[in-house]
Parts: C-alpha cells; structure tokens; sequence
C-alpha cells in the first residue's frame, strides 16, 4: 500500500514538472507573467471584494500558500512581509530551470497539505488554488489548514467540485466533503461557484475566517 502512494506520487510530481516544462518552453524562460495578471486577480475571485481583499492582506503576520508551484505565488503581496510557499516539489524547482527567483520575497518550503511544515497557529492567511484535488487524504488536508491557520486568519480557496479524478489530479472533491471537513469548521465570508475553464465542472472560490 506504502509502495503504491509513492508511486501514485512519483507519477503526479513528474506531470506537474512536465507542465512547468511547457510553459517554460512556451514562454522562452523565466518570465513571470502571472506575477498580478493571473495571481491577485485570482485570489480577489475567492474574496469577491477588492476592498475586503486589501483588508486581509494588509497584515504583517505570516501568509502561506500551499502549493505554491515555482512562480511566486504571493510575490505581488510585497516586500516586508512573511510570505511562505509550501510546495512538495520545491526541491526539484530549485534544482532545475522552474523558479522564478528575480526579486523574491518568498520563502519556498517543501512539505505537503496533509503534513505542513509550519507551527500550529502560525499563518494568518492561507491559501490553497487548484491543489486539494491532488492530495492523498482530503481530511487530513484539512485538518493540518484548521492547525496552521491562526484565530482570527483567513482561509482563501479555488476547490474544484466534482471534477472527474485524474492521475494528476487523483482526489475527486463534492461539496459536501468540502463543507463537512473544512468550511463548515470556519465563518463564511463569501463564496461563489464559477464554471472550470472547459465549464465541465465547478469551482468553488471562498473566503472563510477561523473563530476567535
């Protein structure tokens, strides 16, 4: 069984890598395009008020992105801040040609969601796009984000809802799971469900703040 989830995640690292592969290839090296045209618009989808959203990231306490990937996820937040990806491939993405490193206020820690490296009651914000629906144990992903994340701190997230599971993407999400080990523990800010780009299935974008 052991053999088998190493495996499974052997497979899963190597198509991720192969997808930063594409894109370094198709956009001639390390140019990060997606610094504010793809990330901060994306996390204002999950708060669904530009105001509000320079609210909550208008804090000196730590922000954490899991699965950050190698393109500095939260470089757009600026300087003087605790900014923390937590990816599982982080060694690979410093090792070959993925990072983009030019100006980083990131610290990139390699870990997974179902074991963060970080202290309970650490993060004040925490992020998760487009990552929960490749992890092992769903549950204990959750457990580990309610952990980590401070009283008080928010919770942003782009889950896919019933999206067919895929050896990249291996866990398949429906809404009720979704609610029952993770949102439901929290306060609802605001949330909304939006088509996947092929509109083949939904994508829940969600603000939620832990209690006090």
């Amino acid at each position: 069984m052991e053999l088998f989830r190493r495996l499974k995640s052997y497979r899963q690292g190597l198509m991720e890598i192969a997808y930063w592969e594409r894109k370094f290839q198709e956009e001639g090296g390390h140019h990060n395009t997606w610094r504010r045209s793809h990330f901060e618009e994306l996390f204002i989808k999950s708060v669904g008020d530009p105001i509000l959203f320079e609210a909550i990231f208008f804090t000196t306490a730590p922000v954490v992105d899991i699965g950050c990937g190698p393109r500095g996820s939260l470089e757009w937040v600026g300087p003087g801040r605790v900014l923390i990806g937590v990816d599982p491939l982080v060694d690979i993405y410093r090792d070959g040609r993925y990072f983009v490193q030019e100006d980083s206020n990131m610290l990139y820690i390699k870990g997974t969601a179902e074991n963060l490296p970080l202290p309970t009651g650490f993060a004040q914000v925490l992020l998760s796009y487009d990552v929960l629906g490749r992890v092992s144990d769903f549950e204990k992903a959750s457990s580990e984000i309610l952990r980590v994340l401070r009283p008080g701190g928010y919770f942003l997230g782009g889950l896919d809802i019933d999206a067919p599971a895929t050896p990249g993407e291996p866990t398949s999400l429906d809404e009720k799971s979704i609610r029952e080990h993770l949102l439901e523990k929290m306060e609802m800010v605001y949330e909304t469900v939006a088509p996947n780009v092929e509109g083949k299935h939904g994508i829940l974008y969600c603000c939620y703040r832990k209690g006090v």
